[in-house]
């Protein structure tokens, strides 16, 4: 068992019921002897389990790429962490 996204096609918001599930058919079975079939010739599709949605990648719309800090820095950091770790241990002696 398995899924595909196949994306929705131009003006499918606009089309009847009818329309849709025909057109949405007729795709997933071009989708399947394309892109699927070569691979995996006993593959079928059970149209009656066709889910119809949409997939908003949060990532992929809205990420902004915020480069990692120097080494330098962080190394700095990290042993100005262990310094103070180290006298905050030697006051509990």
């Amino acid at each position: 068992r398995d899924q595909e996204n196949i994306p929705l096609p131009t003006g499918f918001i606009h089309m009847n019921a009818t329309d849709c599930m025909k057109l949405l058919e007729t795709l997933a079975e071009e989708h399947l002897t394309k892109e699927i079939r070569p691979y995996f010739s006993d593959a079928w599709i059970d149209h009656s389990k066709t889910k119809v949605g949409y997939e908003i990648p949060f990532t992929r719309q809205f990420y902004t790429y915020i480069p990692p800090r120097p080494v330098a820095e962080i190394r700095a950091e990290i042993e100005s962490l262990e310094r103070q770790i180290r006298e905050i241990i030697g006051q509990l002696k």
